[in-house]
């Protein structure tokens, strides 16, 4: 079936010029530019295909049977598609496509299209009916929710349907797919290559007294009473119908051979107005992140760009390379788009990159990076997503433009840019093809300067895209706001609304927050930590339920200039999540129970609420759907996050679930150092001869982090270098030892350098084979003693590595480490000296 999906795609392709020639046993093709390989030939179980991609008159081509199966558009308008142009329909009786006749009435079908829904209609909308035999609606206020599948069955006279239980009118564009399983005597409902709906039938489909003719976007059977219900109000592109029954690895690649993202036109829900996840801390990414920029590393991390696909979050963003000065284009993932880990640098070419803006188009990945310094736009293509990367075209030359953010537009590429040598004017740029593989030197038209000679807001700060708005679509323009009073580069990220019209662009800004005044901006500085100074850039991605954004923060000067953060903007109609038992964080002895009560609530009232409790990884204790989940007992030492989350009867989710952390404490012993005394083993950096501007010497050795005394202190380097974090400890405790519990204490001092923000804790038996650390996590900003207990692990060294500091500065300071456990029933190791 991959190659049938790969077939498709090319099928899909604009610039390829194709014979079809149709035998008894296959079908094979012959394409401009491309190699015929037989093994592409193989797709008889294609019925039809509707590219919808003729953007002008009243035929919609079927382009498998010579023009047999065209369709008569009637009422519907061309429009910009997933791919090339698509219909939009108004939702009325006279607008719909046409076919004249039911395809070849196959027993076992599959029908899939690219949907784009802006309003539910009271039964259903009609994506596609085969007279009514068979097809697919979506969103129906009565009778089944979600996007549902159905068949007219045999002797019964009765329709059989599945449905996904969630809808999707107002979300953008979805891959819907249907598929009726005569063999197997099942049907199923598939939205963005997942499967969502599935039942079984033993009837077959019965072609027999309804309809005769197939509709797109209408009911298929003109003598039935509900011919004038199930209209389509919104946007269709890419139909096709297979004669046979697609399984599960056919749907996803031909999602994923036929997608561009990201793809939010219909999106009507803001990213503008952001929250900070409720259960990971920011930033996620940082400098010392970056594990292959041997021997100096990374300076800062910055320009983060998402994409997802396949359950998989990436993000690709510029590292400042301290070895080069100069940029690289590196990525990192996440299953779940909060917690993130880095992976490598993807493309390191003789010049600086940065603004790594990844996307995919008629199932190819590209990016454009910021190339100024080779007087050129370059648009790269990836040979292996994620990791190889090739320059394919020019878009624009011969001019230094910065941070190009391009986006599609009234069937149309369109390229927000900006010049790098004064950052003050934003040019507009425009193509009908993204490139011409023929002529990869052919240029983009330049259309208009819409930001002249004003710095503060002329330079792109994220992602360009299309959304709705006042029930208009316009385009969205991210800048990064340079605060011209001060001189600081990458102040707050602001965003505006604009229009194209001819040859005239017209824009004004978005309120992130309509409900507040003065007009908001999209995130700006915090004041502290490690966004202190500034935003810079902002990169929104929906993901059927909230936004999930990147941004970047800054500091004043320094390593970690910036850092990366993730926003969530929920739903408008997410529910809410309360954990009203316990009434906060607790610490707890390890065996004590907690009582845990819940409370959801729906704006909308889409009751029933489904809950789900997690009491946090490690834990051991198994998740709960119950409002009120009562008692539970925590019989393993650790911090534990509990969260609750809340689910409304459309299948919209809070995604900033209720939290609570629970430190369960060890009752297991301190481990003292009187029978057998600590010796440090390692350590990478330690304050040895620094004098200050007082005169004073500080003194702060690795040894004084187990020294028994909290008011001295071990301190990295600070006077001579500061060398950037990680910065590690290994202590020898002189025997083996069951341990369970580690406690950091900061320094108590008063200072707050070094503080250790995000935590990786080790033991090892011989202090040379570390494996996998027994805990990992993030320490609050605060000076109090932080005690994290884990399952008991036995060894005789100690390694803690402070990956970052609260305030995003290169230093690690400890004023004591501490253990808990019991001495090892193994005989002690003879000390090492």
């Amino acid at each position: 079936m991959l190659n049938k999906i790969k077939n498709f795609r090319a099928l899909k392709m604009r610039n390829s010029s194709l014979r079809v020639f149709m035998g008894v046993a296959m079908l094979s093709l012959m394409f401009i530019g491309y190699s015929y390989n037989p093994a592409f030939a193989e797709v008889s179980s294609a019925q039809a295909h509707y590219k919808l991609d003729e953007s002008t008159g009243t035929a919609a081509q079927e382009s498998m049977s010579g023009g047999s199966r065209n369709g008569t558009i009637t009422g519907a308008q061309w429009t910009t598609g997933v791919i090339g142009s698509g219909l939009s329909f108004n939702g009325s009786d006279n607008s719909f496509v046409k076919i004249p006749d039911l395809l070849g009435k196959p027993n076992s079908i599959s029908i899939s299209a690219w949907v784009n829904l802006n309003t539910r209609d009271m039964d259903g909308a009609e994506i596609i009916s085969i007279g009514d035999y068979v097809g697919i609606r979506m969103d129906a206020l009565r009778g089944g929710i979600g996007v549902r599948g159905f068949y007219y069955a045999g002797p019964t006279a009765k329709w059989r349907q599945t449905s996904t239980g969630k809808n999707y009118a107002g979300e953008g564009w979805h891959h819907v797919v249907y598929v009726m399983d005569d063999v197997n005597d099942k049907q199923s409902v598939y939205v963005d290559g997942q499967k969502l709906a599935s039942t079984k039938h033993i009837e077959s489909i019965s072609y027999t007294g309804l309809g005769t003719q197939t509709y797109i976007g209408k009911h298929g059977n003109p003598k039935s009473n509900g011919f004038n219900n199930y209209n389509f109000n919104g946007f269709i592109d890419d139909v096709r119908i297979f004669t046979q029954a697609l399984n599960d690895t056919d749907i996803m690649e031909l999602f994923n051979a036929t997608r561009s993202a990201p793809e939010w036109a219909g999106v009507k829900y803001s990213p503008f107005k952001l929250e900070e996840p409720t259960t990971v801390i920011n930033p996620v990414l940082m400098a010392n992140d970056v594990t292959d920029m041997a021997p100096k590393g990374a300076r800062f991390v910055a320009d983060p760009f998402l994409f997802y696909e396949d359950d998989l979050w990436y993000m690709f963003f510029e590292v400042l390379n301290n070895n080069t000065n100069q940029g690289d284009i590196a990525y990192a993932t996440s299953s779940d788009g909060l917690n993130w880990e880095y992976k490598k640098i993807v493309l390191n070419e003789s010049f600086h990159l940065s603004y790594p803006y990844v996307f995919k188009y008629d199932g190819s990945y590209y990016m454009i990076p910021e190339t100024y310094q080779t007087n050129e736009i370059r648009l790269y293509k990836a040979e292996s997503f994620p990791e190889k990367w090739v320059k394919v075209a020019t878009l624009v030359s011969g001019k230094k433009l910065v941070d190009s953010s391009i986006f599609r537009y009234d069937n149309a590429w369109w390229m927000f840019t900006t010049d790098q040598e004064t950052a003050s004017n934003c040019y507009l740029y425009y193509s009908d093809k993204l490139y011409d593989s023929a002529d990869p030197l052919k240029e983009w038209n330049y259309h208009s300067v819409i930001v002249q000679n004003n710095k503060r807001i002329a330079r792109p700060g994220g992602r360009a895209f299309v959304f709705h708005n006042d029930g208009q679509e316009h385009i969205a323009r991210i800048q990064q706001e340079y605060d011209v009073n001060n001189n600081i580069y990458g102040r707050r990220v602001l965003g505006f609304k604009g229009t194209i019209s001819g040859s005239s662009y017209a824009e004004s800004q978005i309120d992130a927050d309509p409900n507040t005044s003065p007009v908001d901006a999209i995130l700006k500085e915090s004041g502290s930590g490690w966004n202190s100074y500034g935003m810079h850039q902002f990169d929104p991605w929906w993901t059927g339920n909230h936004w999930l954004s990147a941004a970047d923060g800054r500091i004043v000067t320094g390593y970690n200039l910036f850092s990366i953060g993730i926003y969530v903007a929920p739903h408008p109609s997410s529910p809410q999540s309360v954990i009203d038992k316990p009434i906060e964080n607790l610490v707890i002895d390890n065996g004590q129970q907690v009582d845990f009560l819940g409370t959801g609530t729906d704006q909308d009232g889409n009751y029933p609420l489904k809950y789900l409790w997690k009491f946090g990884s490690g834990s051991e204790i198994p998740d709960s759907t119950l409002e009120d989940p009562g008692v539970v007992t925590f019989d393993n030492p650790g911090t534990y996050q509990v969260t609750l989350t809340v689910t409304d009867a459309q299948g919209i989710y809070d995604p900033t679930p209720a939290t609570r952390t629970i430190t369960v404490k060890s009752t297991s012993p301190e481990i003292t150092q009187e029978q057998y005394p600590w010796i440090l083993k390692y350590v990478d950096s330690q304050e040895l001869s620094g004098k200050g501007s007082d005169g004073k010497v500080r003194y702060a050795p690795a040894s004084y982090a187990f020294d028994g005394d909290p008011n001295t202190i071990w301190h990295t380097e600070y006077f001579k270098n500061k060398p950037n974090v990680p910065h590690e400890i290994q202590v020898d405790l002189g025997a083996v030892y069951a341990i369970d519990t580690f406690i950091y204490v900061p320094r108590q001092d008063g200072g707050v350098n070094g503080r250790i923000k995000k935590y990786e804790f080790y033991i090892s038996m011989d202090g040379v084979n570390w494996e996998n650390p027994v805990v990992t996590g993030f320490f609050a900003d605060d000076k109090t003693e932080k005690e994290i207990g884990f399952k008991a692990k036995t060894g005789r060294y100690i390694r803690l590595k402070a990956l970052s500091e609260t305030n995003s500065l290169p230093f690690t300071s400890v004023a004591e480490i501490k253990l808990k456990g019991s001495l090892s029933s193994a005989a002690p190791l003879p000390l090492v000296k």
